[in-house]
């Protein structure tokens, strides 16, 4: 099955109640996605509190998001009503919308290696090391490194090693999957992009994990000890500012420690949620487009699945407002019209 299916055919093929229920489901997608998103952005520029290191990889994260429901569902709920996607601009604009939609996907999850490698190095590594790396200066550029890489790596498919353009198995603009654009995916997404990435999340998020596991399992120890066994003076550096430190000294750890644990321990367990939806939404759909060689899977199968991996763009907003507080309460603030409460706190 390629590109050149007519759409006639494909759209017979789909059943009408599971066109209306992609309608809707894109619907939501573009309306969630879209106000989630930008509640977001504002949320970190308007809040002081909010304008962290790891959360300027946040507030990019959530800008590849929007522009992803900006133009991915959209054009997908435009080919679903349209069957003129032949003509010649529309075949131009749809190989430039998958270009683009390829290099959001890259950013996505190029922003989540670079939240995870932040905490990582907060958390693991001596405060001065975090302040040297983490400077204003190269925040901004490894901003900018994030997003020159993911459009160097979208390149190669529009020099002519591979393709872009309408899917008929998704009903969208995207990387196309013949074998030469296979090749293209083995040989630049997979070695520069997913795979490091996937791998540096996996690895900075295990070793912060431990090492929680270890400050917790000292502060308990501490909790338990007596006055004639007394635990060593020991500093336990406290991640949510490079330059906290908490003291355990004989036995007696800091009740702002404990809370400065719990609270990094659910800042952590936030975006490994963030990254495990990002997985569970788009591996299903990699694995399908370019695992099905015989097309044997039926067109519902890929239409509701691509589904999943659109929705991605737009849940994000519901865990930062499930399982932070600070979040949640800069929503509902500027929600409700309350600007000047945001930074009173």
């Amino acid at each position: 099955m390629n590109a050149t299916e007519s759409t006639t055919m494909r759209q017979e093929e789909i059943p009408y109640l599971l066109r209306i229920a992609l309608l809707i489901s894109y619907g939501g997608i573009i309306i969630t996605g879209i106000l989630g998103n930008l509640l977001t952005i504002v949320a970190i520029l308007a809040c002081k509190k909010h304008r962290s290191t790891q959360n300027a990889y946040v507030c990019n994260l959530a800008i590849s998001d929007l522009l992803i429901c900006i133009s991915l569902a959209p054009t997908a709920v435009w080919m679903l009503k349209n069957e003129q996607y032949h003509h010649k601009e529309v075949m131009l604009t749809c190989q430039v919308i998958g270009a683009c939609s390829l290099t959001l996907l890259l950013s996505s999850l190029y922003n989540l290696a670079g939240v995870a490698v932040n905490r990582y190095i907060c958390i693991i590594h001596p405060p001065h090391v975090y302040i040297k790396l983490y400077s204003r200066n190269r925040i901004c550029f490894s901003l900018f490194m994030i997003w020159f890489l993911s459009i160097l790596l979208t390149l190669p498919g529009l020099l002519g090693f591979g393709s872009y353009g309408y899917s008929p198995l998704l009903g969208t603009c995207l990387v196309m999957n013949d074998r030469q654009t296979y090749l293209m995916v083995m040989t630049t997404y997979v070695p520069f992009c997913s795979g490091p990435c996937i791998a540096v999340i996996t690895f900075s998020y295990t070793k912060i994990v431990l090492r929680f596991r270890h400050v917790t399992r000292r502060v308990d120890d501490a909790r338990g000890a007596t006055a004639i066994v007394a635990l060593p003076e020991e500093t336990v550096r406290v991640p949510s500012d490079p330059d906290i430190t908490t003291t355990i000294d004989n036995g007696q750890p800091s009740s702002r420690a404990v809370q400065r644990i719990r609270k990094q321990m659910t800042v952590i367990a936030n975006l490994c949620v963030v990254f495990g939806l990002f997985i569970l939404c788009w591996t299903p759909l990699l694995c399908l487009y370019y695992g099905d060689s015989k097309r044997a899977a039926p067109i519902w199968l890929y239409r509701t699945i691509y589904v999943l991996a659109a929705a991605n763009s737009s849940i994000n907003f519901f865990v930062y407002a499930g399982m932070n507080k600070g979040f949640r309460r800069t929503y509902a603030q500027i929600l409700t019209g309350r600007w000047k409460d945001i930074n009173s706190h």
